[in-house]
């Protein structure tokens, strides 16, 4: 059974991370102060450089046909990444999603969804969270809510066992 709503990361997930640096070279991120000024200086191009995951579309594609809910939960710092998120979700991802959820840290997307699915008054394993940080899985899992690493989707391990991929 697909969980009826759920949530994607973006950085490592929805996008393969390639940025340009200011030598013109393709790097897959920068430190936080490197990373806040980059988003200053590109804004809504900051993601122009990276691709999307052509078999994380097509699982999600998957679960929407299935009749899931979808929804984007990403960690976003500073104006210029989240509107360049936004403009990268509806260039390769148009009408997929219902909504992009920001949150400043990685571990405030378990609130998130914990806060969702007490709203929707459903269980937790309605919920399902497609990411590539391990930790926030394994922490999301311990919690009940459906987790999906990225590389398992790749693989083809989801089919009948998404809580424990």
């Amino acid at each position: 059974m697909v969980p009826a709503y759920t949530f994607f990361d973006i950085d490592g997930t929805l996008s393969a991370p390639c940025y340009i640096n200011d030598r013109g070279e393709p790097v897959i991120g920068f430190t936080i102060e490197g990373w806040e000024a980059f988003t200053q200086e590109r804004g809504e191009h900051s993601y122009d450089a990276c691709r999307p995951v052509p078999f994380v579309k097509a699982f999600a594609e998957k679960l929407k046909q299935e009749g899931a809910v979808l929804y984007i939960l990403t960690a976003s710092r500073y104006p210029g990444e989240t509107r360049a998120k936004h403009v990268f979700i509806d260039k390769h991802y148009p009408g997929l999603f219902d909504e992009l959820i920001t949150v400043s840290s990685d571990a405030e997307k378990l609130t998130v969804i914990q806060d969702f699915a007490a709203q929707k008054n459903i269980a937790l394993s309605d919920c399902m969270l497609v990411e590539d940080t391990l930790e926030t899985l394994f922490r999301a899992q311990v919690l009940g809510i459906t987790s999906v690493h990225v590389s398992n989707i790749a693989a083809g391990n989801i089919a009948d066992k998404p809580s424990r991929m």
